[in-house]
């Protein structure tokens, strides 16, 4: 493929994204906005958070590319984060809402230590987005092995935490936040994909599939937000 075919098949894909997450975006914001449940108004206004981050971490990635280092990465960094936060409290109102309150593979025991591990994750992940030649210089024996152990345990966690959003999933007797949850695990695991396809130097056949499964991800997180909306057409309908 040529480099002028990949780069307008990589712009229309980007487009797309960001046209899908737009509109999942305002859908959210609307639902949120009429919603009663605290639970369910929490659950689209969390969403629609993840739209914003997703919107803003792609088309400064897009604009900027690796231009600027640590500024183009500083969103993605906040939609890690944000992310993590988000499949931690959906882990818990899940463990909450199960009639025997099974506390899945202790995550209130392990939440706290991935953080601390998340956050230097981040942190490294960050170091190699401003100085993107540190590991080829003279001190490389040292960072590499640094940061590829830091990318092994961010994708490691998130592996994890999907395997826990599945289980909450699972355990969810509400079968609105079931369908929403088990949405947000297809999501997050598109968002890996992604991720580990963008990378730089894996080929532009593979970057381009990472381009294909971002629109996967973004109609992943649209469905997520429009999977709260019967509840919204029956509060609609019971409100005077």
């Amino acid at each position: 493929m040529s480099i002028d075919l990949y780069s307008l098949v990589r712009s229309v894909a980007i487009l797309v994204t960001l046209g899908i997450v737009a509109l999942g975006l305002v859908r959210a914001v609307q639902m949120g906005r009429g919603f009663v449940n605290r639970l369910y108004r929490g659950r689209a206004y969390w969403t629609a958070a993840v739209m914003l981050l997703v919107m803003i971490s792609l088309s400064m990635s897009y604009i900027l590319g690796n231009g600027l280092g640590l500024v183009s990465v500083v969103p993605l960094g906040v939609l890690i984060l944000v992310l993590f936060v988000f499949s931690d409290r959906t882990i818990q109102v899940a463990v909450e809402m199960d009639f025997f309150h099974r506390n899945t593979f202790h995550w209130r025991q392990v939440r706290k230590l991935l953080y601390v591990v998340l956050l230097t994750d981040i942190l490294l992940i960050s170091i190699e987005a401003a100085y993107p030649g540190l590991e080829q210089n003279s001190t490389g024996a040292v960072y590499f092995p640094l940061f590829a152990f830091g990318w092994a345990t961010f994708f490691g966690l998130f592996g994890a935490t999907i395997v826990f959003v599945a289980f909450s999933a699972a355990r969810t007797p509400d079968r609105t936040l079931k369908r929403h949850v088990r949405l947000f695990g297809v999501f997050l695991v598109t968002f890996l994909v992604a991720l580990f396809t963008g990378q730089p130097g894996v080929g532009l056949a593979v970057n381009l599939a990472g381009d294909l499964v971002l629109v996967a991800a973004a109609y992943s997180l649209y469905l997520m937000a429009m999977s709260l909306s019967p509840v919204g057409k029956v509060q609609k309908v019971i409100q005077p």
